[in-house]
């Protein structure tokens, strides 16, 4: 017998995803302010997609702010249309081939939540490559 646990995100609205946004970019802040020091990437250069992905939910942020503040859809097209799918295989590609850089940096738990709230967030506010070109012509 299997389980579907019901989707945490079902009810959220705008304003609970720019909440998950923002909260999100802070506590990544945080984590690569605290955390990056104790990890060589030299020895485990499979952490930098990862934190490089961590960076660029920062570097949004900032500029979803300057932009267009309490609009998700912005976030998520300046993140870009396959921001999560990325986000996932630099998950994936960490845990596989640095796992103890992963777990000092984030846990299995916190990054499953991050995964899936990005996750929901590309599929209640998409963002197409059209845009992303457009964007970035501008």
């Amino acid at each position: 017998m299997s389980w579907n646990p019901p989707n945490p995100y079902a009810e959220f609205d705008d304003d609970d995803y720019l909440a998950g946004f923002y909260g999100w970019s802070a506590h990544l802040g945080y984590l690569l302010e605290q955390k990056t020091p104790k990890i060589s990437t030299d020895q485990h250069p499979a952490i930098i997609p990862v934190m490089d992905a961590c960076h660029h939910i920062i570097q949004t942020s900032i500029r979803a702010e300057n932009t267009d503040p309490e609009s998700p859809q912005c976030f998520m097209r300046l993140l870009g249309a396959t921001f999560a799918d990325d986000l996932h295989e630099a998950i994936e590609h960490a845990i596989r081939y640095a796992p103890e850089a992963f777990l000092e940096l984030f846990g299995v738990s916190s990054a499953a939540d991050m995964l899936g709230f990005f996750y929901e967030a590309a599929l209640t506010y998409p963002a197409t490559e059209q845009e992303n070109t457009e964007q970035e012509s501008a």
